[in-house]
């Protein structure tokens, strides 16, 4: 006799599925497993990925100076902005079950990317690493670049958190609780 699947044991390959079928999906709640799972396994791809376009040679490599440069791996890149809006969603998805706003999610995702974007930029736009050469210009964006990013590793920490803490366990507004079957003190309605 086959044994009955509680919702609890979800496979990695269903939360992943999930997290593609849920990809465009601001509703309703994520648990911990929906989260993780597919960061881990987004991870482990992005890596294999970069590893096919190094090997391959399919890399390029840009001056920043005559003494620098720098490796673009194209296959990763493309392969962030096809999960950015599935990742967005689901860490709405993951605050909203702790009983946060969903829209605080554009600040871990996007703000890694527009700092990111800013770095990248300031390497490829022609003057810029000239214009920094003079001693006041780069010690303001040293400055500059050391309070964001510690800005960024406080909000990551604490996002972290969020992302750990077990969801609210009764319904909020965000929709009923992802593990309403398995709370054995779930009394329905409140």
């Amino acid at each position: 006799m086959m044994k009955k699947r509680r919702d609890r044991d979800v496979t990695w390959i269903e939360a992943y599925k999930r997290f593609w079928q849920n990809a465009f999906k601001m509703k309703g709640r994520a648990r911990r497993k929906e989260f993780w799972i597919p960061q881990l396994l987004n991870t482990v791809i992005s890596r294999v990925i970069e590893l096919i376009f190094t090997i391959g040679g399919a890399t390029t490599k840009f001056s920043i100076r005559m003494d620098e440069e720098a490796i673009i791996d194209y296959g990763s890149l493309i392969w962030l902005i096809v999960i950015l809006i599935p990742s967005f969603t689901v860490t709405a998805r993951r605050l909203q079950d702790i009983n946060i706003n969903g829209w605080w999610a554009v600040l871990p995702i996007f703000g890694w990317y527009i700092a990111l974007g800013s770095m990248i930029a300031i390497l490829i736009i022609p003057g810029v690493v000239d214009y920094l050469s003079q001693p006041e210009r780069l010690t303001a964006a040293l400055t500059t670049s050391t309070i964001i990013g510690v800005m960024l590793a406080v909000m990551s920490i604490v996002f972290f958190v969020f992302n750990v803490m077990d969801g609210n366990p009764r319904p909020n507004k965000y929709g009923e609780d992802p593990k309403k079957k398995e709370r054995y003190f779930y009394k329905g309605e409140i």
